[in-house]
């Protein structure tokens, strides 16, 4: 118990600053212009995507790391956080590249229909956003791989290096400067850059659970690769179908208008504080499961999965009252708009149920990946998305023109499939049955 604690204590900070710090920073970009929050939104969802995609590293070499210090076997797992330095740092730079140059493309296809200020602001938030790319993987995969190991308390200090530097830079180059979104991106850059640092130099230091060499990070080893691809993969597929789909839903949403999207990322802005737990749950059920199923006890693992699911919810309930009950004031943190505050106040009740099944799936999806079922986690992700949650928002917004509302309904019908699929998993007589 108290070394749990002393793994869920720094994540549950960590989390509450980021959190805090989100908030803040949408306020602030809010103010920039009445399209500000939301073309800065869809420049992030195009963000998600390509950190949807290097999830084949951060969280496969995330889970492999839990197990291998289950085992407590020190030369698998140090090999292992090698090769997520290199891989990181190597496919990123040639991601961004590439990313760069179809920058132009990419904003036109995901705000079709928007107008001309409008993708102009959204266009040049994501072009200067995408020079992040390499600092933002390598921060993401080496936090992952410090949590696996159970160090949450350096990944703590990564993230609060992070988030300090960008209220810091946000203040100075959108309060002060009058930068705009370009500040608000330059902002993210810098601070992410100082966080990769800080985490790299937590993983040099590790004595425990793995020992990194700077001279064996770009000697390759094709069966480490092989197992990071194999475990990884999965994981990355689930990532890429979630966040494709919010993709194309916040590009329906533009193309329903400036209103729409407005409301759509105020609302979600209040979530990452209702979702507050959402990320301490996935955290600490990756770390914990995979470690005990990696010891082999897995009557264990399931009885802590089931555990995190259970305190996870009835804290997000709590979180989700104060959103409810004062609904104008927490819409008005995030827009000036009187329009976008009436429109969001009068469907804000919507985030309990999005919030209490999100919430189990960052509980229950973590678990099973870590038990090394990475392949059914990402075929109940990929037909919850594809095959109900883009059709019924097609449905609910083209169809019955619903808007926002019909966009929360899609989505919390494709939660309860999930949710429910991954808790049979987790219950059921097939949970960990898979090896890493």
């Amino acid at each position: 118990m108290r070394y749990r604690l002393r793994f869920l204590i720094p994540v549950i900070l960590e989390n509450m600053l980021t959190v805090a710090t989100t908030l803040i920073y949408s306020a602030i970009t809010g103010a920039v212009s009445k399209s500000s929050l939301a073309s800065v939104g869809v420049g992030n969802q195009a963000m998600n995507l390509v950190s949807a995609f290097f999830a084949l590293i951060t969280s496969g070499c995330a889970v492999i790391t839990a197990a291998d210090v289950g085992k407590r076997d020190l030369l698998s797992a140090s090999r292992t956080v090698e090769h997520t330095i290199s891989v990181s740092l190597i496919s990123s730079a040639a991601a961004a590249g590439l990313l760069l140059l179809a920058s132009g493309f990419t904003m036109k296809l995901l705000m079709p229909g928007a107008e001309a200020d409008f993708l102009a602001e959204g266009t040049l938030y994501y072009r200067t956003l995408l020079f992040s790319v390499p600092p933002m993987v390598l921060y993401n995969a080496l936090n992952s791989v410090l949590r696996a190991k159970g160090d949450s308390r350096s990944a703590f200090i990564a993230t609060v290096v992070s988030n300090t530097v960008l209220l810091l830079l946000v203040y100075i180059l959108v309060s002060r400067r009058d930068m705009g979104v370009k500040g608000v991106a330059l902002a993210l850059i810098v601070s992410r850059c100082c966080a990769a640092l800080t985490a790299f130099i937590a993983v040099l230091r590790s004595r425990e659970g793995f020992f990194v060499k700077l001279s064996r990070v770009f000697a390759f080893d094709k069966k480490v690769l092989r197992r990071v691809l194999r475990v990884g993969t999965p994981v990355s597929m689930s990532s890429i179908a979630v966040q494709v789909g919010y993709v194309a839903i916040n590009s329906l949403l533009v193309s329903l208008g400036t209103l729409e999207a407005g409301v759509a990322n105020v609302l979600n802005a209040i979530q990452q504080f209702t979702c507050i737990v959402h990320f301490i749950a996935s955290c600490t059920a990756t770390t914990v499961v995979g470690q005990e199923c990696g010891a082999g006890r897995f009557a264990a693992a399931r009885k802590s999965a089931l555990a995190i699911l259970w305190i996870s919810l009835t804290a997000t309930l709590l979180l989700c009252l104060p959103a409810v009950s004062f609904p104008r004031f927490c819409t008005g943190l995030f827009s000036s708009d009187a329009e976008t505050i009436d429109a969001a106040v009068s469907f804000i009740w919507l985030v309990i149920p999005y919030s209490l099944l999100g919430m189990a799936i960052n509980a229950l999806e973590p678990a099973v990946c870590a038990s090394g079922d990475t392949r059914y986690a990402m075929k109940v992700t990929v037909s919850g998305v594809w095959l109900i949650r883009l059709p019924l928002s097609l449905l609910f917004c083209m169809v019955l023109g619903w808007g926002v509302r019909g966009v929360y309904a899609a989505n919390i019908a494709s939660f309860v499939y999930r949710s429910a699929l991954h808790f049979v998993r987790v219950a059921g007589p097939h949970f960990a049955k898979n090896r890493i």
